[in-house]
């Protein structure tokens, strides 16, 4: 006897949901969409076994990473929703634009 496991994703996402589960190499026991709670949600039922748990931990992480955002504020601008290193790199863009500026303005004169 073998478990199942339900993934349950707003219908927009049932494609994708497909294309990962593809990649994988699994192939849904069942595939439908029901109505719950006013929106349409797809279901995809797959057959557990350790190398899909090990892939399913794997996108949880993931999801667990994603959600770690920062939040930045100084001198009127804020910037919030990104990770850690995505802060970095928009901060050394801009910390590099204004050197540009500022090396710009200081020929001009």
């Amino acid at each position: 006897m073998s478990t199942l496991l339900e993934i349950n994703v707003p219908e927009g996402e049932k494609d994708e949901l497909v294309s990962i589960l593809g990649q994988q190499g699994i192939v849904p026991v069942s595939l439908s969409s029901r109505h719950f709670d006013g929106d349409t949600v797809a279901s995809a039922i797959i057959e557990l076994t350790p190398p899909i748990l090990t892939f399913l931990a794997g996108l949880y992480m993931t999801r667990i990473r994603s959600n770690k955002h920062v939040s930045y504020k100084k001198a009127g601008m804020e910037i919030k929703g990104v990770s850690e290193a995505g802060l970095l790199k928009i901060l050394e863009s801009i910390a590099g634009e204004n050197a540009h500026r500022h090396s710009q303005t200081k020929r001009e004169e």
